[in-house]
Formats: structure tokens, C-alpha cells, sequence
């Protein structure tokens, strides 16, 4: 049994993996649509955020620590 779940449960992150990495394939597409290197923004995923607000638009806003 515990062998069924720890095989489980390395899938599921197999799965969040290859999710992840297609969510940031999607955002650097969308980045590049919007242009963003026009306004002097050099798009990474550590330092920048893309977010989408609910009337669809899209702000690339830096990640503060």
C-alpha cells in the first residue's frame, strides 16, 4: 500500500511539473504578444508577474521581496 501511494504521489508531481511548465510557456507567449520588451521590461518569471484582471487586462508587474 505504501508503495501505491508513493507512486501516487510522484505522479501528481510529474503532473505539476508539466502543468508549470506549460503555464510558463503561455505566459512568455502572451508577454511576447503584448510587447513588453518595448517598454524596456525583460520579461523572467523570478522578477516579473503577469497577471490578467477581470476585465481581460493584462499587467506584467515586478515581484517584490
Amino acid at each position: 500500500m505504501m508503495e501505491f501511494k508513493k507512486s501516487q504521489i510522484e505522479q501528481m508531481m510529474l503532473e505539476y511539473e508539466e502543468i508549470q511548465i506549460g503555464y510558463e510557456e503561455l505566459v512568455n507567449e502572451a508577454v511576447s504578444f503584448l510587447g513588453v520588451r518595448n517598454n524596456g521590461v525583460e520579461f523572467a518569471p523570478k522578477i516579473w508577474d503577469l497577471y490578467v484582471d477581470v476585465k481581460g487586462h493584462c499587467w506584467v508587474i515586478k515581484i517584490e521581496k
